[in-house]
């Protein structure tokens, strides 16, 4: 008998840690979310300093925040993925 997985949860930190690993997972609606917390609950205020990204359903990649520059082009990524790299880059600076 398969184990059915308990259903995650996305989140990403309000002010990121430099080396945070961010993840990229699929939505329920086939959507591309991004955040570095991955978590059991998506109730409010769970998780403190932190905004409610999606539910978590299938995962795409993961990077370190660090190895960014070496890993990912910006030919690799749409306008509104973009902005969202965009804004986590801005917060550490």
């Amino acid at each position: 008998m398969t184990e059915i997985e308990p259903q995650k949860y996305l989140w990403r930190r309000n002010s990121p840690h430099k080396g945070d690993t961010i993840y990229i997972y699929l939505n329920e609606k086939n959507e591309k979310i991004y955040g570095n917390i991955i978590s059991n609950t998506n109730k409010k205020g769970s998780i403190k300093n932190s905004k409610y990204c999606g539910t978590a359903m299938k995962l795409l990649t993961s990077f370190k925040k660090l190895d960014l520059s070496d890993t990912l082009g910006l030919t690799d990524v749409n306008i509104s993925e973009y902005w969202i790299l965009k804004e986590s880059w801005e917060r550490d600076s």
